[in-house]
């Protein structure tokens, strides 16, 4: 329940950060996946930073050139901030899943 309080309480500071934290849940929800198939077997830091800072790198850069975009054009703006957040979501786990395979 508190984790929902404080959700409710990142989107009523409007849609802009909603978007940008969910899109980093969805990269970080991303790694877990993998993590669950036993896709990845390092820790959470150790994926990101030092076993692939490259594709990391590449994946976040993505994410910020996707947000720029979407925040520059207003389209975020025409959302609600539950549509914000899951667009958020959706372009962070798209990002990381292109984007930073892993070993693969």
């Amino acid at each position: 329940m508190e984790l929902l309080q404080e959700l409710i309480a990142v989107l009523s500071l409007g849609k802009e950060p909603a978007f940008l934290l969910a899109g980093t849940l969805g990269m970080a929800a991303h790694y877990f996946k993998k993590r669950m198939r036993g896709e990845v077997l390092t820790g959470f830091t150790d994926y990101f930073v030092r076993d692939y800072p490259g594709r990391s790198m590449g994946a976040a850069f993505a994410f910020a050139l996707a947000a720029a975009g979407l925040l520059a054009t207003g389209a975020v703006d025409a959302m609600s901030a539950w549509a914000a957040a899951g667009c958020g979501f959706t372009t962070g786990w798209t990002c990381n899943s292109a984007l930073n395979k892993g070993n693969e």
